[in-house]
């Protein structure tokens, strides 16, 4: 995971009070790409609570590992992934973010009417 990845994800745990060594554990791993699904079910067996894999090659090997961990990922088409099968039910266990895709476009227009009904 790049450093600032790292200083993000710390400030945010901070932020909603968590401090790590304190009352939150972080671990990092590293892989290289054929290495992914080995080190996925590592993860998955020493029974964290949660996975943010750096990329969407890691998300897929998460993913593959387990379907009951939740996963936050960030990639760019969630869809073409199949990561999500929907913006309104995703389903799984993999939520998180993405860049904008023109499926998107739909959705925050009605998001922005549902806001602001006189827009």
């Amino acid at each position: 995971m790049p450093e600032t990845r790292i200083k993000a994800l710390k400030k945010s745990l901070s932020e909603n009070g968590y401090t790590v060594g304190e009352n939150i554990d972080v671990e990092y791993r590293k892989a290289k790409k054929g290495e992914l699904p080995n080190v996925a079910n590592d993860i998955v067996k020493s029974n964290i609570n949660i996975i943010v894999p750096a990329g969407t090659p890691a998300t897929i090997a998460a993913q593959k590992a387990t379907t009951t961990t939740p996963i936050v990922m960030h990639c760019g088409n969630p869809f073409a992934t199949e990561f999500a099968k929907s913006l309104n039910k995703p389903e799984g266990n993999v939520t998180g973010l993405t860049v904008l895709v023109p499926r998107f476009y739909t959705k925050r227009l009605e998001l922005l009417q549902e806001a602001v009904p006189t827009a």
